[in-house]
């Protein structure tokens, strides 16, 4: 393996590694707004924090119900192929005779190859993800802003929501889509 490939797995990591400090933290500030008893189940992998931040979404943001299952859904499948990256790597260092073992073996049992490129396009889809992510985090802050604003009598504070980052078709109502 060359160093170039070895930088593309250390850059993935970071990407994986700020997507996941991003998924840990927001759970961490929705829990605040929760009983002590939904506090104690902190432990949650990954997948059930996604589930989580999934639900507390689409619990703000209905109308783009669709939207935010797919994004879930790339955070997941980002998840995997990093997943992926990582065995193929460390399987790659862990081989005695690289090229004998590897093509040895039939290629449904060598798994997925993961090349260069792949690497670099999967960290940019982090990067565009992260970015994304943080604006269904606005999106979110400004509905409870609002709903706030609303329980405290003062409707003449409620501000404009932001545009959601992403918009699916089956969210859409017929106009919307005529529109289109």
């Amino acid at each position: 393996m060359l160093p170039i490939h070895e930088t593309a797995v250390g850059d993935l990591a970071i990407q994986v590694a700020t997507l996941n400090y991003m998924v840990v933290a927001y759970v961490a500030f929705l829990m605040k707004h929760y009983p002590t008893t939904v506090k104690l189940n902190l432990d949650m992998d990954i997948d059930e924090k996604l589930d989580f931040i999934k639900e507390h979404l689409i619990r703000d943001l209905p109308e783009r119900a669709t939207a935010i299952q797919e994004f879930i859904g790339d955070l997941r499948s980002c998840q995997k192929e990093y997943q992926n990256v990582i065995t193929n790597f460390l399987e790659f260092r862990a081989m005695v005779i690289p090229h004998r073992i590897f093509f040895q073996q039939k290629p449904a049992e060598r798994g997925t190859r993961v090349t260069l490129n792949g690497m670099r396009a999967l960290a940019t889809r982090m990067v565009d993800l992260a970015f994304e992510f943080a604006d269904w985090q606005a999106s979110s802050a400004a509905v409870q802003s609002n709903k706030r604003e609303i329980l405290l009598g003062r409707q003449y504070r409620v501000k404009p929501l932001p545009t959601p980052p992403r918009k699916s078709l089956k969210d859409l109502d017929q106009a919307d889509r005529a529109a289109l």
